[in-house]
């Protein structure tokens, strides 16, 4: 899409920016936009544990579904990437715990939580983008979203007089941090949940949320006294306690301090992961999935040490969701496609899918990264992504294979589905040159396409 400023104005008495152009939100097709810029001060903490590599807050371009399937906008970001996931709209941020199993239908519990007594439907403004994206071609949307970013913060200015929220996480899931300025209203500070069992404050001082999957709890609040120039954050020798008044929590045993106050909430903290056996050829390795069905079924590497991995995923949580919010409906399964370079960083990864069953089955990178991936789809609503449109648009039988080409950096280039009227998989592709080899399999003696060199074997 292009989208084109005609003019632009600068108020130099307030410092906003005003913007006026033109956005094309369809080919050929435009509507007129007006933007107002305002630059603002935001004090940034900088962790002692780190952001979280593999987590984030994806932004919502309308891979998120509504309770009838369609696009859902009201949430802007969100990250599912943990248990419990979070959303995060102008007025709230929301808690949603599940689970996801092969012979059962999907259990989710939502929370959520507002700040009260002061600003808490100011909007929310995404921080510090990662390197790595999301592209998303997913049939319930109208247009895909490439190049999706995903931050490691979301900040609502001026919640309170002086205070900012910020929504981070670190390897243990959400974070919040308040960060309260010279002449916050420290005693203003509330937070109201709604849609837990019940909430309680345990004997070590943890914040207890009750939900259908156990208890849920909060480590008890810290404080921090922030450097303005590094975001060294500096831990002060009193500490605050929870108070809850039903479904409110606010905080007592505020001692003194200078600066800017931080007031940590983490979830209590849990490691987990594996612990390889001594192999000194071992470079790296890393879990790459959530808490459904998740499945690799191919991986390739290049002369630079860059792979790719291709497979499916049922997870309401994979690394970057596969386009549908955890409380509602989704599709059986989408296929994925990751990049990660030399040092397991990931690099993107990109969706595909419809309504129906989707597998990505085999890659292979030609030049210039080109990658090119076959599967197996059971879905009529694959829709046309690419530039150029599928070249066989129409699902013939109970389930056809498909080929998808993908762009150095995961933008969908080609899609077709391939197949005849009976039951067809592609499950083997390989790239020589400009030259693309698909092998798989196909019931259908009469209306399978093939097309035969004279002297050729068929």
């Amino acid at each position: 899409m292009n989208d084109i400023s005609t003019n632009i104005a600068l108020n130099p008495e307030t410092g906003e920016l005003y913007i006026a152009g033109q956005i094309e939100t369809s080919p050929g097709s435009y509507s007129n936009v007006f933007t107002k810029w305002k630059q603002a001060t935001v004090y940034l903490p900088v962790p002692e544990d780190s952001f979280n590599h593999g987590g984030g807050y994806v932004t919502n371009k309308g891979q998120l579904r509504d309770e009838n399937g369609d696009s859902e906008t009201r949430v802007y970001f969100y990250s599912e990437s943990f248990d419990p996931s979070t959303y995060v709209d102008d007025t709230k941020i929301s808690y949603v715990w599940s689970t996801h199993n092969e012979s059962s239908n999907d259990t989710v519990h939502r929370i959520d939580m507002r700040f009260l007594n002061g600003n808490g439907s100011n909007k929310v403004y995404p921080l510090q983008p990662k390197s790595w994206y999301a592209n998303y071609y997913l049939a319930h949307m109208a247009q895909p979203s490439e190049r999706t970013p995903i931050y490691d913060m979301l900040v609502k200015k001026d919640v309170y007089t002086n205070t900012d929220i910020i929504f981070t996480q670190n390897r243990s899931g959400y974070r919040t941090w308040i960060v309260a300025r010279f002449g916050a209203p420290t005693g203003s500070f509330e937070m109201e949940y709604d849609g837990q069992n019940g909430l309680s404050i345990n004997g070590s001082g943890q914040l207890v949320i009750d939900t259908e999957f156990g208890d849920h709890i909060l480590d008890k609040a810290k404080a921090y006294t922030l450097n303005h120039t590094t975001g060294e954050l500096t831990l002060l020798g009193w500490q605050p306690s929870y108070v809850l008044s039903s479904d409110e929590v606010s905080f007592s045993s505020f001692g003194s301090w200078s600066g800017t106050l931080v007031l940590e909430i983490t979830q209590e903290e849990t490691v987990a992961g594996m612990t390889p056996e001594s192999n000194e050829t071992l470079d790296w390795s890393t879990y790459i999935g959530g808490n459904g069905f998740d499945l690799n079924r191919d991986v390739v590497a290049n002369q630079n040490e860059n792979c790719w991995y291709v497979g499916m995923t049922e997870s309401l949580n994979f690394m970057v969701d596969p386009g549908v919010e955890t409380n509602f409906p989704k599709s059986l399964g989408d296929a994925f496609i990751m990049r990660f370079d030399q040092n397991c960083i990931a690099k993107y990864v990109t969706y595909y899918g419809g309504s129906a069953i989707d597998q990505g089955w085999s890659i292979d990178v030609g030049s210039h990264g080109i990658v090119h991936i076959v599967g197996y789809t059971e879905s009529s609503d694959l829709g046309s992504f690419s530039p150029t449109g599928l070249n066989d648009a129409t699902l013939n039988g109970s389930n056809d294979g498909f080929y998808i080409r993908l762009s150095d950096l995961g933008y969908l280039e080609v899609d077709t589905y391939i197949g005849g009227d009976g039951e067809d998989n592609a499950v083997g592709v390989a790239v020589q040159s400009n030259n693309v080899y698909i092998v798989g399999n196909s019931d259908d003696t009469t209306n399978f396409p093939v097309i035969s060199y004279t002297n050729g074997y068929n």
